[in-house]
């Protein structure tokens, strides 16, 4: 990942998949958190200068839904992004990360990813997560049909 972000310190999913590692310490962890201000401040002027851009809305939404920021503001470019490109299963999937990792809301994760999951059938990481979702939708013991009740 550190080689990844030397190269493209903008590169959103290296910035994620940094961010959600656990082990590296706080300097890391600091230094991560401030790549990834900088990215959502990129982000944020792509957004201004072209705000009927769904891709550029999605991708602010993208960064700050999987990491860390203003998880409301997360929430309102996730939202534009599917306004203008409402059957697109990527902005689907965008907004249903957005209500999973940033708001902690299982259920708008879960009826968004669904839609994803219906636009892009064939995507093994949109149905993936969608079963992600649904499992911690779930209250603790499962459903009553799986508790025999």
């Amino acid at each position: 990942l550190d080689e990844a972000l030397k190269n493209d310190p903008e590169e959103l999913d290296a910035l994620i998949a940094a961010y959600r590692l656990t082990d590296l310490g706080e300097d890391h962890r600091q230094k991560t958190a401030a790549m990834i201000e900088r990215a959502a401040a990129a982000l944020r002027l792509q957004v201004e200068q072209t705000p009927d851009d769904p891709s550029a809305h999605n991708q602010f939404a993208w960064l700050v839904g999987n990491t860390t920021g203003d998880m409301s503001e997360a929430l309102r470019h996730a939202r534009r992004a599917v306004e203008l490109g409402p059957e697109n299963g990527a902005y689907l999937d965008t907004l249903a990360h957005v209500y999973f990792y940033g708001l902690n809301d299982c259920p708008n994760a879960v009826k968004y990813q669904s839609l994803a999951a219906e636009y892009m059938p064939y995507s093994g990481l949109i149905t993936g997560k969608l079963e992600l979702f649904r499992q911690k939708a779930q209250p603790p013991g499962g459903n009553d049909a799986e508790r025999g009740l």
